[in-house]
């Protein structure tokens, strides 16, 4: 049986955070310690969650794009803590870690430079590329992907970590996406400004489960 696609995404502004869904109306505000900020209340495109079915047959192309996939990667302590945190989510419970994966890594870190940059938050890229999560990891492949592919954003006003977890899994669509048993591996980027603002991107990546 067919599986709904979902993406997820939230906004962080200091301590508020609000999540914005597929539903037609504005999601209720979440309870406390997340309260909403009344400077978060932006509508998001609808998130998905995609199958290898509908991943595109000719990747779309960006100059920045690597020629090759990279091999490793280094995370900064800020991204390694929430990678420990997300894995300490799962092994709670009873779920396999996610191994860093560079390609998604490098992804997400483009990802939230591009929206700190352009001044953006969303799963898709304003014009003129318009360039989906899944575009951006098949331009970085140079293929078509074969998995099934999720990413959650958070966007902060301070580069407060243990923060930035907490309102993630207190959102049912963020915790859906780093508690799915189909992923096994994971990138994580940050772009943290000077003055404090930080963004936030999760790539996850895994083999859809056969139906049957």
């Amino acid at each position: 049986m067919k599986r709904l696609a979902r993406l997820s995404l939230i906004v962080f502004l200091t301590l508020g955070a609000v999540s914005a869904s597929a539903a037609p109306t504005p999601p209720a505000a979440p309870k406390a310690p997340c309260p909403p900020s009344a400077k978060a209340r932006r509508r998001a495109p609808a998130p998905c969650k995609v199958q290898p079915s509908k991943c595109p047959q000719k990747p779309a192309e960006k100059a920045k794009q690597p020629t090759a996939p990279p091999q490793q990667v280094t995370l900064t302590d800020d991204e390694a803590l929430l990678l420990q945190l997300l894995n300490a989510e799962r092994a709670d419970h009873k779920l396999p870690p996610l191994k860093l994966d560079p390609v998604l890594t490098c992804v997400a870190r483009e990802h939230c430079a591009d929206m700190a940059k352009r001044g953006y938050f969303s799963h898709l890229e304003p014009g003129p590329d318009r360039r989906s999560p899944l575009d951006r990891y098949a331009a970085a492949l140079g293929r078509p992907p074969t998995e099934v592919v999720g990413e959650n954003l958070g966007c902060a006003g301070q580069p407060i970590m243990g923060m930035l977890h907490e309102c993630l899994m207190k959102s049912p669509a963020h915790r859906a996406n780093i508690l799915d048993q189909e992923y096994t591996r994971v990138g994580v980027g940050l772009v943290v400004r000077p003055d404090g603002r930080t963004w936030l991107t999760q790539m996850f990546c895994g083999n859809a489960r056969k139906a049957g």
